[in-house]
């Protein structure tokens, strides 16, 4: 990810959020949502796939797109819901980062199943599940972006000599899925670790239904679609880019 505030953007909007509310939660509400995040870091390594709602826009054409010379693949949304990860759509703007975490750490202090605020094993669990989805609070600089993320977490087991990364898996249409493989690719010189997350599709369907060449792509549309029809992916809707790239 280009951005290298981002891991540390949504603690600093929580911990905003708990300093607004001041003496209006419990101290040891306050006291847990202040550490969750190192407590995290400690535990937990999020991967994540990211996509964008619009597939023709020129900052990402020249971030992401082989400077305009590459293509920009659409995938049906039903499908992303197969893979054993969590759909998050990034919220930018900041009032509405803090408003949304606010909104929350009320839940939390006074939730409406409950009589009284309850500080159990349930309650912690449902602050860590919340800090987790706050990678999808962004710098509102990547506004036009319009992200959306699926997120798969991995397990750091750690014992005195050594620290181990574990995938649980997850669950794929209601089915329960095994953890992937660990792979690590290099970033320089910083090796990244990934998981292969598959599309789980019936053989008749594909997940790519839109394909965008961008602005500097030299290559014709009958050539992708007799390349992508050869390699039996059909139906797929195939556009030019419409952004002026010299």
């Amino acid at each position: 990810m280009n951005d290298f505030t981002e891991t540390h953007w949504g603690e600093k909007i929580l911990n905003d959020a708990v300093d607004r509310l001041g003496d209006k939660i419990p101290d040891e509400l306050a006291s847990y949502l202040r550490q969750v995040f190192p407590e995290l870091r400690e535990n937990l390594l999020p991967t994540v796939c990211c996509f964008s709602r619009d597939g023709d826009v020129l900052s990402q054409w020249r971030a992401y797109g082989h400077d305009g010379s590459g293509y920009a693949i659409g995938f049906a949304i039903d499908e992303m819901h197969s893979v054993p990860a969590r759909p998050l759509e990034i919220l930018y703007e900041t009032d509405d980062q803090i408003r949304e975490a606010e909104e929350y750490v009320k839940h939390l202090a006074a939730p409406p199943d409950l009589s009284i605020f309850s500080f159990d094993e349930d309650c912690k669990k449902k602050i860590r599940t919340f800090a987790s989805d706050l990678c999808a609070f962004k710098n509102p600089g990547f506004r036009e972006e319009l992200e959306i993320r699926l997120v798969h977490m991995l397990l750091v087991d750690r014992t005195q000599n050594q620290r181990k990364l574990r995938s649980v898996g997850g669950y794929s249409k209601d089915k329960e899925i095994e953890g992937s493989e660990i792979k690590f690719r290099n970033s320089n010189s910083t090796p990244v670790a990934f998981v292969d997350l598959k599309f789980d599709l019936d053989p008749t369907e594909k997940p790519i239904k839109k394909l965008y060449l961008g602005p500097r792509n030299k290559s014709s549309i009958s050539s992708i679609q007799n390349f992508l029809g050869t390699n039996g992916v059909h139906n797929v809707e195939i556009r030019k880019s419409e952004t002026s790239y010299g």
